[in-house]
C-alpha cells in the first residue's frame, strides 16, 4: 500500500476537495438547509485547519501525525461480516436495538432495530414508563431549554414511541426535526466537528417519545484495514422526549491495526425529566479518533455518561453537556487505560446555566509503557446559576517510569451561591498495599493487577444496567491484563 503525503500548507485542501467531490456527487440529493449548513461548516474549518496545541483545549494533543496523511472516505459497501462476528465485540448484548457501521456506512444486514427495513429506518413502541403519570402543566415551572417549557417538549410529528435510522434516511424522512437539531448542540470553534458536519456520510439517529422507555440501545461502528488510509466521520443525534428514558451505547472497536481517522460527533437533547444512561467506549489501536459529543439538558433531567477510552494511536473525546434547565444533574465517568505508544484525551466541559443544577464528574486514567493520558476538565457556573453543587475529581495510576499523564481541572464561578471542588492526583501503586499483598502469598505480578484494578473498580461498579456494566468489566479486565504485561 502507498499512502500518499500531504504538506501542512495542502491538509484543508484535501479535505476541501473531498468536499467538493461529496457536493458534486449529492446535487439535489438533500435539502438545500443541509447543503447550506455543510458549506457554512467547511467555510470555518477552512479558516482554521485542524486545531494545534496553541489552541488551549487542544493543548495535550497534536495532530501533526494525522495532517500530512491523505485520508480518503469509505467506499459505498462495507466488508463482508455476519452478526456472528460481532458477538465478542458487543457492549449491550440483549439490546432491544442495535444499528451497526462498517468504516462509516450503515450496515443494515448487521443491525437489529424494530421493523428495521433495508432503508436503514426502525420503528417501534416500546412500553411507556410510569403508567397514569401525566406532564407536568407547562404553566407551572416556564423555564425550558430551545424555548420549549418546563412541563415537556412539543411531541414530534411522528408519534412512533421509538424511531431508530441511519442518518441519512432521517434526513429524508424526518428533516424539520433534524434541521432543528444539527448543531445546534455543538459551541464555537470546534474544526474537528465543522469537518464532520462538512463531510458526514452515515450516523445513527435516535428519537424517543415522551413518557417512553427505549431500553438499552448499541450504536457499534467498525473499522477494519482497507487498502488506503480511511477517513469517517458519523454524525449520530440522540432526542430524548419529556420523561423518557433510554440506555444508549456508542462502542467504536477496530478490527486489527486499521490505519483509519475517524471524527465521530454526536449530539443529545435532554427534553424535561428525561434520563439517559450513555456510554462511549472507543478501542482503536493503531487509529486516530477525534469525537465530540454536546448535550443539551432540559429541566430535571438526568445523565449519566461513561466515557471509556481502552487504547487507541490517538483518542481524543471532548465531550460537554450544558445544564440548561433547573434542576438537572449530570454525573460523568471516565476511564483511559494508555499503554504502549497510545495516547489518550479526553476533554470536558460541564456549563451550570440553570438554577439548582448538580454535577459529579470522576475520571481515572491508568498508563504504562510509553503510553499517555491526558485529561481536562472544565466547570463553568454561569451568571444566575444559584445553588450549583459540583465536584470534580482526577486520579492518575503510572505503572512504568516512561508513562505520562496530564492533568487540569478547572473550575470557573459567576455566581456566588454554590457549592463547587475540584482536585487531581497523580501516583504509583503504593508500596505498602503492594507489600501487604505479597505477605498474604501472592506474587508481585498478582499484586499488581489487584491493584490496578482496584483503582478501575469505581468507574466500572457505576454503571448501572448490570449487562453493560458486566460487558464493561470484561473488556476492561481483559486490556488491564495486557498492560500488566507489557515492559515497564
Amino acid at each position: 500500500m502507498t499512502t500518499k503525503v500531504l504538506n501542512p500548507t495542502t491538509a484543508v485542501d484535501h479535505y476541501r476537495s473531498l468536499f467538493r467531490a461529496r457536493a458534486t456527487r449529492r446535487v439535489g440529493a438533500e435539502p438545500p438547509w443541509l447543503a447550506d449548513l455543510r458549506a457554512a461548516a467547511m467555510a470555518r474549518f477552512a479558516a482554521t485547519g485542524l486545531p494545534a496545541t496553541r489552541d488551549e483545549r487542544w493543548h495535550y494533543t497534536s495532530l501533526a501525525a494525522v495532517a500530512p496523511v491523505a485520508f480518503a472516505p469509505p467506499g459505498e459497501q462495507c466488508i463482508g461480516l455476519d452478526t456472528g462476528d460481532l458477538a465478542p465485540l458487543l457492549m449491550a448484548p440483549g439490546a432491544k436495538a442495535r444499528l451497526c457501521f462498517v468504516n462509516g456506512r450503515l450496515a443494515p444486514s448487521l443491525c437489529l432495530a424494530p421493523s428495521l427495513s433495508a432503508d436503514g429506518i426502525g420503528r417501534g413502541a416500546p412500553s411507556p414508563r410510569g403508567a397514569g403519570v401525566s406532564p407536568t402543566p407547562a404553566g407551572d415551572d416556564p423555564t425550558g431549554v430551545h424555548g420549549r417549557p418546563c412541563g415537556g417538549p412539543a411531541a414530534p410529528p411522528e408519534r412512533s414511541a421509538l424511531r431508530l435510522a441511519g442518518w441519512a434516511q432521517a434526513i429524508e424522512r424526518w428533516p424539520d426535526e433534524m434541521a432543528h437539531h444539527l448543531g445546534h448542540h455543538l459551541g464555537a470553534d470546534q474544526p474537528v466537528a465543522e469537518l464532520n458536519m462538512a463531510l458526514a456520510c452515515d450516523g445513527a439517529v435516535l428519537f424517543v417519545a415522551d413518557g417512553v422507555d427505549a431500553g438499552r440501545v448499541e450504536l457499534l461502528f467498525l473499522t477494519t484495514a482497507t487498502s488506503e488510509p480511511l477517513f469517517s466521520a458519523p454524525r449520530n443525534l440522540i432526542v430524548l422526549g419529556a420523561g423518557s428514558h433510554a440506555t444508549v451505547v456508542e462502542n467504536h472497536v477496530a478490527l486489527g491495526t486499521a490505519n483509519a481517522f475517524a471524527d465521530p460527533v454526536t449530539e443529545i437533547d435532554l427534553g424535561a425529566r428525561a434520563q439517559l444512561d450513555y456510554l462511549k467506549l472507543v478501542h482503536e489501536p493503531g487509529s486516530f479518533h477525534t469525537a465530540t459529543v454536546a448535550v443539551t439538558q432540559g429541566c430535571d433531567s438526568r445523565l449519566t455518561a461513561h466515557l471509556l477510552a481502552l487504547g487507541g494511536r490517538l483518542a481524543r473525546t471532548e465531550f460537554a453537556t450544558h445544564l440548561a434547565g433547573a434542576g438537572g444533574s449530570a454525573q460523568l465517568f471516565g476511564l483511559a487505560l494508555a499503554g504502549g505508544g497510545d495516547h489518550l484525551d479526553l476533554t470536558t466541559r460541564i456549563d451550570h446555566d440553570a438554577l439548582a443544577t448538580r454535577s459529579r464528574e470522576l475520571v481515572k486514567q491508568i498508563v504504562t509503557g510509553r503510553g499517555r493520558g491526558c485529561f481536562s476538565g472544565l466547570v463553568h457556573v454561569h451568571p444566575g446559576a444559584q445553588q450549583t453543587d459540583a465536584r470534580l475529581t482526577n486520579a492518575n495510576l503510572l505503572l512504568s517510569d516512561r508513562a505520562e499523564a496530564d492533568t487540569r481541572p478547572i473550575l470557573r464561578i459567576d455566581a456566588d451561591d454554590v457549592k463547587c471542588s475540584h482536585g487531581a492526583t497523580v501516583g504509583r501503586l503504593d508500596d505498602e498495599a503492594l507489600f501487604y499483598l505479597r505477605a498474604r502469598g501472592l506474587d508481585a505480578d498478582e499484586a499488581r493487577q489487584i491493584l490496578t484494578a482496584a483503582f478501575a473498580t469505581e468507574v466500572v461498579a457505576s454503571v448501572a444496567d448490570p449487562t453493560v456494566a458486566a460487558a464493561v468489566r470484561a473488556r476492561v479486565d481483559r486490556r488491564l491484563t495486557e498492560l500488566l504485561e507489557e515492559p515497564r
